[in-house]
């Protein structure tokens, strides 16, 4: 009988938030009650801390692709940029080899460059 008391106890005080429960009231249960009091509070403490933890993972995760998807992007464009100011050598311009195109950007772009010097292309 007493066994059964004490089980009904013990789940009607479970009942009771930790919060709701004072200094005197925690110090006056018994030494196996206390245990198991400060053991589900622990347990409720980690898995709070995990969540904690996962949803900065998962943030900085997000901001990684993020950032990621915006570099190529920006790569992306700047190669586009570089290409129309460069310009892509025309089917003539094409035969004409690497040598002539050369001279051709260096006198379009530095026309006192293009004048005062003969630049050897390697090939």
């Amino acid at each position: 009988m007493r066994r059964q008391r004490n089980i009904f106890q013990m789940k009607e005080q479970d009942k009771t938030s930790e919060k709701e429960l004072n200094e005197t009231e925690i110090s006056n249960r018994p030494d196996k009650e206390f245990k198991v009091m400060v053991i589900k509070m622990l347990t409720k403490l980690r898995r709070r801390i995990n969540i904690n933890q996962s949803e900065p993972k998962n943030t900085i995760t997000e901001m990684k692709n993020t950032l990621q998807e915006t570099k190529s992007r920006l790569d992306a464009n700047i190669k586009w940029a570089i290409i129309s100011i460069i310009g892509v050598p025309e089917e003539k311009e094409r035969k004409k080899g690497a040598e002539n195109l050369l001279e051709e950007i260096i006198a379009e772009n530095l026309p006192n460059l293009g004048k005062e010097t003969d630049i050897p292309v390697q090939e």
